[in-house]
């Protein structure tokens, strides 16, 4: 069964009410909206009304609070205990009626000392990250803390502030590298449980996420030093895109919007694409190509020999893929464009997500919903002798059978490419969360966006 629709990403930030955790959320929000995504900022009252948060909010992004008892954003020493129990209790049930409330699915993005929301995430069955908004490397030391070195972080720290500490991967510290919340000194004992009770909701994760404020080349071997934990700092994006320009294209520009986000991506085609210079733009940093044979690496591919062709890109490609994927540590998310449905196997097979990146516009993606799922006879019939027949499918404005893509028209060459284009619907059917990138936008095409419910229509980025 196939899930909601959703034709523009929506996340949820929920972020601790202090200021050195809402300015670094805040510009992660900014972020994620620049990609066309919606986001909703969830704080408490008193970081709100404190002004806490003092940029504009850019459109796509939007404010829901809650109260922690403390409206005014002032909380007495003596009371900090309290305003934990509060932030918890409140906080997860306007979380969770946030949630509910709203008809598209989330993801949901909270900065430390909230453990509460992997809770919630959970029990609403949604995805959840952990947005760790210091050094990896802080990061690192937190875990081993709760993990076996306490006694080696912890011994005598305020003393002996030159003793050196090694942890595992990481490179020798000296005790004065140490969060001062690690410190015998420090004032705030409170706050070591929720650092622990963080990391053992990370433990009970089958999948656990988080985003570090970092960048690879600045520490290598602490977001390397957990082999447990998912430490995110650059995603990882592999494009295969069907060797032809009017697919290379669109995928191309998709790819340069990823890398501008920081995202590294592998460009993925035939040899054939790749020599025969397709690809125009010049390469961006951040951008790789990887390319296998189909076996016409001159890139021509006379009509009779399509069939052929295909069931090589299919056969090579599967397993060129395959082996890329295993060559590289870091998790990636697979996205190709239409003809390639052998992709969300090799995707599904190796327990990484995908989606389709539907290069042509949203009504073109229905009509062919519609062809192979019980409405041929309406569509097809004599298209090519009545152009201006009228075609009603739900929830789209009256068609003609001229508006009609060519490759359902009784003239189209292509024997083959229909039969593609159904094996690529089946493959979504198959998925239990399937995702499409459609290459439109809300206002051009409303109708065609809310038409499949069953299809999680999300907006190209």
């Amino acid at each position: 069964m196939m899930k909601q629709q959703q034709q523009q990403s929506q996340f949820v930030i929920v972020t601790y009410p202090a200021q050195g955790h809402i300015n670094p959320a805040f510009q992660f929000a900014e972020r994620l909206v620049r990609l066309g995504v919606h986001v909703t900022f969830f704080t408490t009252i008193g970081a709100h009304s404190r002004g806490m948060i003092k940029s504009c909010p850019p459109n796509g992004l939007s404010f829901a609070t809650f109260s922690d008892g403390y409206d005014d954003g002032v909380v007495p020493m003596d009371d900090v205990e309290k305003q934990w129990d509060q932030l918890k209790r409140n906080g997860s049930k306007a979380l969770t009626d946030l949630i509910v409330s709203t008809a598209n699915k989330q993801c949901i993005v909270y900065t430390m000392l909230l453990p509460w929301v992997v809770d919630v995430a959970r029990e609403l069955h949604l995805p959840s990250a952990l947005l760790w908004i210091q050094p990896a490397m802080v990061f690192d030391i937190y875990y081993y803390y709760y993990n076996g070195f306490a006694d080696v972080i912890g011994k005598d720290s305020d003393d002996r502030p030159s003793c050196s500490i090694q942890l595992p991967g990481l490179p020798l510290l000296a005790a004065r590298d140490l969060p001062s919340f690690l410190l015998a000194s420090n004032p705030y004992a409170l706050l070591r449980p929720k650092f622990q009770a963080q990391l053992e909701a990370l433990e009970e994760e089958s999948n656990p996420r988080v985003l570090v404020n970092t960048f690879d080349a600045l520490e290598p071997e602490a977001l390397k030093a957990l082999g447990k934990l998912n430490l995110q700092q650059q995603s990882q994006f592999i494009i295969v895109t069907y060797p032809a320009q009017g697919h290379i294209n669109p995928a191309f520009q998709f790819a340069e919007r990823l890398i501008r986000l920081g995202v590294h991506v592998t460009f993925f085609t035939s040899v054939g694409a790749h020599s025969r210079g397709m690809i125009k733009s010049p390469t961006p940093d951040g951008l790789s190509f990887a390319t296998f044979s189909d076996g016409y690496d001159d890139g021509v591919v006379p009509m009779e020999d399509a069939q052929k062709q295909a069931d090589q890109l299919k056969r090579n490609g599967s397993k060129a893929l395959t082996n890329l994927v295993v060559s590289t540590a870091n998790k990636q998310c697979i996205v190709y464009t239409t003809f390639l449905p052998w992709v969300a196997d090799v995707a599904r097979e190796l327990h990484l997500p995908s989606a389709l990146l539907w290069i042509q516009p949203a009504m073109v993606f229905d009509i062919y919903y519609y062809y192979y799922n019980g409405f041929a006879d309406g569509i097809g019939n004599d298209s090519d002798d009545q152009p201006s027949c009228s075609i009603q499918l739900p929830g789209l404005p009256l068609l003609a059978t001229r508006d009609l893509p060519s490759f359902l028209l009784a003239s189209n060459p292509y024997a083959s490419a229909p039969v593609t284009i159904q094996a690529q619907f089946e493959v979504l059917e198959k998925e239990s969360n399937p995702r499409v990138l459609v290459n439109t936008f809300d206002e051009l095409e409303p109708e065609a966006l809310k038409a499949l419910e069953k299809l999680n229509l999300l907006l190209s980025i």
